[in-house]
């Protein structure tokens, strides 16, 4: 360490300094202070050992914000006492129901009188028996001479000329089966416009029966569907 400059070194040292005391002394007066100032050697300082390396700090965990003071609940005021509540009056004692009369007895129904017995009715006279009517001689659209012979020659082949008839008129019906007839065997129009309905109620209502015409089927179903029509039509049997 330094030492202390003494007092008397300080006082010459700003008196050097002042105007009065002249500029070379001001130098010499410094150089005089300045070489007592040179300071002593110091001696070298030791080597410090090297410092030991220090562990590294081991990661301290986030501080956690302290909680929230909770607000304490502000005390609630006691409910105040319900009042009371007042008696009900008592009822008015009800008036007994005064007592009903007694009904009247109701008088016995008068018994009906018999009915009177009803006169037996007199029994009918029995009618008379009504005479048989006669025969009327035959009537119908095929019962002329002329149509009766052409039936006549024609009775081997008419069923296939039916058949054939039909098959053409399926969807011409009745006109054209009369037609058709008419134009195969010669028969009078009146007399074949019955063959033709035949032929248009068999297509009509017999159809499925009568694939095969000469099945017992077809027969059943054309004898109760369309012969009766024919008959009274033509006056004669179907072939």
């Amino acid at each position: 360490m330094r030492n202390a400059w003494p007092v008397w070194m300080i006082a010459a040292l700003a008196l050097a300094c002042t105007p009065d005391g002249g500029g070379g002394g001001s130098d010499a007066a410094v150089d005089a202070v300045t070489g007592q100032m040179e300071p002593e050697p110091q001696p070298e300082p030791e080597p410090q050992p090297e410092p030991e390396p220090q562990p590294e700090p081991e990661p301290q965990p986030e501080p956690q914000p302290e909680p929230e003071p909770q607000l304490e609940p502000e005390p609630q005021p006691e409910p105040e006492p319900l009042p009371e509540p007042e008696p009900l009056p008592e009822p008015e004692p009800q008036p007994e129901p005064e007592p009903q009369p007694e009904p009247e007895p109701q008088p016995e129904p008068e018994p009906e009188p018999e009915p009177e017995p009803q006169p037996e009715p007199e029994p009918e006279p029995e009618p008379e028996p009504q005479p048989e009517p006669e025969p009327q001689p035959a009537e119908g659209a095929c019962v002329g001479p002329d149509d009766q012979q052409v039936l006549e020659d024609v009775v081997d082949s008419l069923a296939d000329t039916i058949g054939g008839c039909a098959l053409e008129c399926l969807a011409g019906g009745a006109p054209c089966a009369t037609q058709c007839i008419a134009d195969a065997t010669g028969l009078s129009p009146e007399c074949a416009g019955c063959f033709g309905d035949i032929i248009a109620c068999t297509i009509m209502n017999c159809a499925l029966q009568c694939i095969d015409a000469g099945s017992a089927a077809c027969a059943d179903c054309r004898a109760g569907s369309c012969n009766p029509d024919f008959v009274e039509c033509a006056g004669i049997d179907p072939q």
